[in-house]
């Protein structure tokens, strides 16, 4: 009687073990084979039609055959796969609409998935207008401001007009406030500015705003890079109606819709139409720094240069 009880006990015991490791490893896995674990850690910049989430490897397995994210019964493989932490956008997203999103990874010994978050994307812009009546869609990247538009307008806030210099000879001369439209095609892309029309009392930014500094760019571009983000990609413009190059990587998740804009040289020669923005940064006292996000590159360029005359797009950021 003593050895079945023994053997009973003895078998309840295994069996309890047995159950104890199912519940571990998942339905899905083999005793010995646990499915990875995941965490679906953040959801950051959330724009009107698209989110970036943050996922954390807790544990591995074995590696990883597919990765990505679930928004809904959506997935969003991550390409090219990989066994290590990684942020993913999720872009053509509805605009004002509730989601779920969740991690998940793709091993031979199963389907791992993990922890949902939800998140909402945003509504409509608020706008802004100028002097000229052109309206501008206005976004927050962290606690600042942007025109989501390059500004265009043909007259300073006061009322007086914006010269259009064609001439190549009469814009490297020009020491006044001047504008154009790359290669000279008037209400084509951006309007490019130089220096002085930036500066100018009369105003080019309406009351409350300003045209954007150094102190402006180096602020977003230490936001976009603590987020965990490849800057240039989550601010430009995403398909090539714009960009000629190549522009894959481009998600525009911040809605910042960066254009290629090209510039104009101090000898009024037109350059990187369609390959690169440039934009001004106004410093105190100087007048020498741009801004440039290129098509072949994931990176926020800063510029030291003594140009004055460089024609080139302007944002607005709120006071």
């Amino acid at each position: 009687m003593a050895i079945v009880l023994a053997i009973v006990s003895l078998a309840f015991i295994f069996s309890t073990l047995l159950v104890g490791c199912a519940d571990k490893n998942g339905p899905n896995s083999p005793i010995g084979n646990p499915l990875p674990v995941l965490k679906t850690a953040a959801i950051l910049d959330i724009s009107r039609t698209s989110a970036t989430i943050k996922v954390e490897i807790i544990e591995m397995s074995s590696d990883f055959i597919e990765s990505g994210i679930m928004i809904g019964n959506k997935k969003v493989k991550l390409d090219p796969v990989s066994s290590k932490n990684f942020s993913i956008s999720a872009t053509n997203l509805t605009t004002n609409t509730s989601y779920v999103a969740k991690a998940y990874a793709v091993v031979k010994e199963g389907t791992a998935y993990g922890n949902e978050l939800t998140f909402k994307t945003k509504g409509a812009l608020e706008k802004i207008k100028d002097i000229d009546g052109n309206e501008y869609d206005i976004v927050t990247i962290g606690t600042q401001t942007w025109t989501a538009k390059d500004w265009k307008s043909t007259h300073y806030r006061n009322g007086n007009e914006i010269p259009n210099v064609y001439d190549d000879n009469s814009w490297h001369s020009a020491e006044y406030g001047a504008l154009c439209w790359y290669d000279n095609q008037k209400n084509v892309g951006s309007v490019l500015y130089n220096w002085y029309a930036a500066i100018d009392q009369r105003g080019l930014a309406p009351i409350g705003w300003h045209v954007s500094t150094r102190e402006d760019w180096d602020k977003l571009d230490m936001y976009l890079i603590n987020a965990g983000f490849l800057d240039g990609n989550v601010l430009k413009e995403t398909g090539k109606l714009h960009w000629f190059g190549d522009n894959e990587f481009a998600t525009n998740s911040t809605d910042f819709t960066a254009i290629a804009t090209g510039y104009r040289s101090i000898n009024g020669i037109f350059s990187k139409g369609g390959l690169e923005a440039w934009y001004m940064m106004l410093e105190p006292n100087r007048s020498d720094y741009y801004c440039k996000l290129s098509y072949d590159s994931q990176s926020i360029f800063l510029y030291f240069n003594m140009m004055t005359k460089k024609g080139t797009a302007v944002r607005l950021v709120k006071n």
